[in-house]
């Protein structure tokens, strides 16, 4: 089965164009501050024209997978500027995009001359000053800047470091500065200008679903692995996802006496907007005079570390329930009645992995998640480590695929088994009965995160089966680790074709009913069920 697909329509490019101007924003509880430092003044347009690449930005809270960040910029007219904006797909072979845009000068009778632009993206007028220049050369560096206010609790807040050369070696000194002293390090990101970044690369892939530039799929929504301790995902605010809570099962028999006993030290989280700035955290706790548990949480507020500690009360959220439930109420104003602290994993003496989610405020389809990693000690053993990284690992059965032309050809009741070693490698045995007969086939190969230094770690896996693979061919779109999860591959071929492929799998060959809902839910959001096989379970022997 195949099908061929026109180029995006102009809707959807225009809809781009008018996203774009908010990316790389992170969103911020409260007000816009003022900008760290003045802009510059007697700003000279015709000297800041050319080319820039961006080095750095403040991460977003949709991570995006544009790499080689280049703008152009040109004249157009008096006080104004014409742009061009160019990036590849890390995630699509590093396919090639551009958006094209205009500016002006924001203030061009100031005597003073602030280099502060209005820009947009599209055919629209530029009306606000979104393009602030705190410090530039004009023939090495720029640092620019932006801020928001949203709906009037919060505020997104960006900027980009430019540079006349995209592989500039060190950071200008003026803007190490106003890092290290403006910004949260955690949150800003590298552009990468890599060799991949000048051409296509990678060969053909057999897959079944062709589409002229794979953008049926929203790529820069690829789900990030929550796999706990080293795959950590962290949105300032809250960390929001694009479905709604996962069905996580807790610890049940729980026992809360032992529980008590601390302090617990936070090795990991989910950062939330009460714990900004919060390092070298741990939680104490103990009995109340009515039996409710008194919560003392500490950590050292930076960049002084001074201590700050914070003291709430918890109830057992269901206290009938048979088995208990490790589930509870906490509140550090008023009384606790929202059960909003679940143990989904502890052994009392040395771990204990902590996790909440509730419908986003704005938006019921998405979910809002907390999570923290306890320990008895300040440093998380090993062991205790893998309990906490092995969500995505243990075995899958696949539900539904892509019909593939070479790799799955005439295969059925397929199963994915995914183990780790000492040295956190990733090994992949895929296995399937030959339709026609009951020879079982298997292929073994081996899992690489395709950038495992990006924080937040990214969904995206580079699967190797014998032949090295030189980009991602392996992206999680969505999982909740317990129950489903939806696999995607898009590469593109020539100027007019590109291969896709998607795979559901499951814990269970036959998924309970809330589970099938849900994967109902993602291939109508992301699939073309028209090109998908789906296995009868039936036929298969477990």
């Amino acid at each position: 089965m195949r099908h061929i697909t026109v180029p995006v329509s102009f809707f959807l490019i225009t809809i781009l164009l008018l996203i774009i101007s908010s990316c790389d924003a992170r969103l911020f509880e409260g007000q816009c501050r003022k900008r760290p430092v003045p802009v510059i003044t007697m700003f000279d347009l015709d000297k800041y024209l050319g080319e820039w690449y961006e080095l750095e930005w403040y991460d977003d809270e949709y991570p995006t997978d544009d790499e080689y960040i280049k703008f152009t910029y040109t004249e157009n007219g008096q006080n104004a500027l014409k742009i061009l904006l160019e990036s590849r797909h890390a995630n699509d072979n590093f396919r090639y995009e551009s958006f094209k845009g205009h500016g002006l000068v924001s203030y061009p009778n100031d005597i003073s001359l602030p280099g502060q632009l209005n820009t947009t993206y599209g055919t629209g007028v530029p009306k606000r000053v979104d393009y602030e220049i705190l410090v530039t050369d004009y023939t090495t560096f720029s640092f620019v800047w932006d801020c928001r206010n949203v709906n009037g609790t919060h505020y997104n807040e960006r900027f980009w470091y430019l540079a006349r050369d995209a592989h500039q070696s060190e950071r200008i000194p003026q803007v190490d500065y106003l890092l290290e002293k403006y910004f949260d390090q955690r949150y800003i990101r590298t552009t990468y200008h890599g060799p991949e970044c000048m051409g296509m690369i990678g060969t053909r892939q057999s897959v079944v679903n062709f589409n002229s530039d794979c953008s049926s799929i929203n790529m820069s929504k690829t789900i990030i692995l929550t796999v706990l301790i080293s795959f950590l995902a962290v949105s300032l605010s809250q960390h929001i996802v694009d479905h709604e809570c996962p069905s996580r099962p807790v610890l049940s028999n729980f026992d809360l006496s032992r529980y008590l006993v601390g302090p617990w030290y936070e090795i990991s989280r989910y950062e939330q907007y009460f714990e900004r700035g919060c390092e070298c955290g741990f939680a104490e706790y103990s009995l109340n005079d009515d039996g409710s548990v008194k919560v003392k949480n500490c950590c050292k507020r930076l960049p002084n570390t001074t201590l700050s500690c914070s003291i709430g009360k918890a109830v057992l959220s269901y206290p009938n329930s048979v088995p208990l439930e490790a589930k509870l109420s906490v509140a550090f104003r008023g009384e606790p009645n929202e059960s909003n602290y679940w143990i989904l994993d502890t052994d009392y003496d040395n771990f204990a992995i902590v996790y909440f989610c509730k419908p986003a405020k704005d938006d019921p389809s998405k979910s809002a998640e907390a999570f923290w990693l306890l320990s008895k000690t300040k440093v998380l053993g090993e062991e205790y480590q893998k309990k906490a990284d092995d969500y995505y690992v243990g075995l899958w059965y696949e539900i539904s695929r892509y019909e593939n032309l070479d790799y799955e050809p005439d295969c059925d009741c397929i199963t994915l088994k995914y183990t780790k070693d000492e040295s956190g490698r990733v090994f992949v045995n895929n296995c399937c009965m030959v339709r026609g007969n009951t020879t079982e086939y298997c292929a073994q190969g081996i899992a690489l995160l395709s950038r495992p230094n990006d924080n937040p770690l990214r969904g995206k896996l580079k699967v190797e089966f014998g032949t090295k693979v030189t980009a991602p061919n392996y992206s999680i779109l969505a999982t909740d680790y317990y129950n489903y999860a939806l696999v995607y591959n898009c590469q593109k071929i020539s100027r007019k074709e590109s291969v896709e492929s998607a795979w559901i799998l499951a814990r269970e060959r036959r998924p309970v009913s809330s589970v099938r809902a849900r994967i109902n839910e993602l291939i109508e959001k992301y699939l073309d069920p028209v090109y998908l096989y789906t296995q009868n379970p039936n036929e298969c022997s477990s």
